[in-house]
């Protein structure tokens, strides 16, 4: 297996001669090859982090300041965005995505309903939904915010819509933050003539927290709705359901 690096600071040719000569004697090291004008280190063998730190202490021993480090793999996907109709919200779909960890860039072809994302994306990255991102929200109080809903207060209801559980759920994960006591939050799945009833409790945090919470009969298409009662007082960054 491949395995590319970029060797920071390396000012030297001689020196990284000598570096590339003994990486290739470290353990686990099948071989290593340095390109010098790229600073690029391309080693075969199976990396661990140890081994990346026998690495680097081997390079800073011959070159004070030399730092390996992984060089990222980057990934592009193409996602369709299903249902999109109104063209601003495309925008604001485009940016929350382009903020979240792990994407480089987010790129929306509104016309086709294609996303192009690039970056170190997941699974799971994708399965995440930002609660801004939702189809709908009525209640009594709430401030809406590019990162998610937050001070959610009286009989607020939050629907997603064309939610595909075709492989089933067996949790689901919020990020949120309950104010001053523990926050119920009730999800209803609605699949055609059926309702599925699920409600779960946050406890109380200062910061944002992630907790996963189980939940199960969950599957096939319909729309979620995260509803907050009377007494909620509660910030929702965003969700996913877990396999």
């Amino acid at each position: 297996m491949d395995n590319v690096f970029s060797v920071n600071n390396l000012g030297c040719a001689n020196c990284g001669a000598k570096i590339e000569e003994a990486i290739n004697k470290l353990e686990g090291i099948e071989s290593a090859v340095l390109n010098f004008p790229l600073k690029k280190l391309t080693v075969k063998g199976d990396v661990s982090e140890d081994t990346l730190k026998a690495m680097n202490e081997t390079a800073q021993g011959i070159e004070a300041g030399v730092e390996i480090v992984p060089v990222k793999k980057e990934k592009s996907v193409v996602l369709n965005v299903k249902d999109l109709g109104c063209a601003h919200c495309g925008a604001k779909i485009e940016e929350a995505v382009r903020k979240m960890p792990g994407v480089d860039s987010a790129v929306l072809n509104f016309p086709l309903r294609r996303l192009t994302v690039k970056g170190d994306i997941t699974d799971e990255l994708i399965s995440q939904i930002n609660a801004a991102e939702h189809n709908m929200i009525t209640g009594d109080s709430y401030d809406e915010r590019e990162d998610g809903v937050y001070s959610i207060g009286n009989n607020v209801d939050i629907e997603f819509t064309n939610m595909n559980f075709s492989r089933g759920v067996s949790s689901v994960t919020i990020k949120g933050r309950a104010r001053n006591k523990a926050n119920p939050i009730h999800i209803r799945f609605f699949r055609n003539d059926d309702v599925i009833k699920r409600m779960v409790e946050f406890p109380p945090s200062d910061e944002l927290q992630e907790i996963t919470f189980p939940i199960n009969g969950f599957s096939g298409e319909g729309k979620v709705n995260f509803i907050f009662l009377p007494g909620s007082d509660f910030d929702f960054t965003d969700f996913k359901f877990n396999e």
